[in-house]
This record gives C-alpha cells, structure tokens and sequence, in this order.
C-alpha cells in the first residue's frame, strides 16, 4: 500500500516511509519511538526531528515536493561512510564504522594492518572473524541450514532490539535494533551466521 504525505506526518506509529523526488528515490524516513529519523541519499545526512522541531522536516518536504511510499517490513537504512561516497566492495569497513562508530579511514587501516599481518585481504571471512571476536569482544552463532536459512530482512523483523554484525555468503552488513545499514538492499541475501556481543545475547 502506498501513501502519498506532503506536510502531515504522525509520529506516534513506528513506520519506515521511502522519499520520492518525482520517480527517484531521495531519502528514508523512519518514525519509531515518536522520533522521525531522516536519512537523506542525495546529500549522505543524517538528520533528527522529534515533536519540537518537526516544522522543519515539514519545510524540507514541501520545499522539495517530496513524496513518500510507506515500505512494508523491509528494514535496509542506506548507510555509506565512504568518505568519497564510493560504492565499492568495502562491507567489512561498513560494518565496523556502523557497530563500532569508527571513522571510515580508522577502520580502513584496521582491517588493512591485519590483514597485512595474516597476509590476507582485509575482507577475508578470516581477518573479519578475528577483529570482531578479539578487537571487538563480539561472538559468532551459526545460523540455520539449508531452507531454514534466514534472509537479512527476515532476521531483522525477528530480531527489533540489539546489534549485530551478519555474515553472509562474502559479505557483512551491521543490524542494529531491527534495521540494516547497508550502502545497496542486501536483505533478500540468506545469513550463515552472526556475531553479538553479550549484553544483546
């Protein structure tokens, strides 16, 4: 179902709402906990809004016509700490940056010095598994097998509360508190497993 908003926005129900600029989309909005929560892809910000200063949300979507489309249960945020906005095969830094809140060259020379030292790449499962156990002091839980495989945007629904890092087939994505902060929608992609750590266990 689609719902079209200009300037009247309710934020006593959780709900994730994609912005549209004509038939492009510009932006995600999420309302949860009366807090709207804009994530703006055109710029790559973050901003907050809450009942004091939703006007100015409000100025924003009528000065650029925005349109929004309620998103049925998917869960992917856009997330790209990239400092040049790349879109490159980069998830193990993204999801440092997102779990850990480091800065993206942080994380880079992190996982490079490793790397370098086990003389693997740092995106190697290997490398990945020993930052986020011993750097980190996360966990890693197998997931199910076979067709009961969970996708990302299922695990996500299931699991509203707490941070994890997934692991799939060559790639990690961070989910915290229901959603997953990825720089493309990788939640169609089935986990092998997840790392916690153990106050979300």
């Amino acid at each position: 179902m689609e719902i079209t908003l200009i300037t009247t926005f309710d934020l006593s129900q959780d709900i994730t709402l994609d912005a549209y600029n004509d038939d492009e989309k510009v932006g995600t909005a999420v309302i949860k906990n009366e807090e709207l929560t804009y994530y703006n892809l055109v710029t790559n910000k973050t901003e907050k809004y809450d009942k004091d200063n939703l006007d100015e949300f409000v100025d924003f979507v009528d000065e650029y016509r925005l349109k929004f489309k309620k998103v049925a249960d998917r869960k992917w945020i856009k997330y790209n700490p990239n400092p040049q906005n790349n879109n490159t095969g980069d998830c193990s830094i993204r999801a440092y940056c997102k779990a850990e809140n480091l800065d993206w060259n942080d994380a880079y020379d992190m996982a490079s010095r490793l790397g370098k030292e086990m003389a693997m790449i740092c995106d190697d499962h290997k490398v990945v598994n020993k930052i986020l156990t011993e750097r980190f002091g996360y966990e890693y839980t197998k997931g199910e097998k076979g067709a009961k495989k969970k996708t990302v945007n299922e695990f996500a629904i299931e699991h509203p509360k707490g941070k994890y890092i997934l692991w799939v087939h060559a790639h990690v994505v961070t989910l915290i508190d229901g959603y997953y902060y990825d720089s493309w929608d990788s939640g169609n992609r089935k986990i092998n497993g997840y790392y916690t750590k153990e106050e979300v266990r």
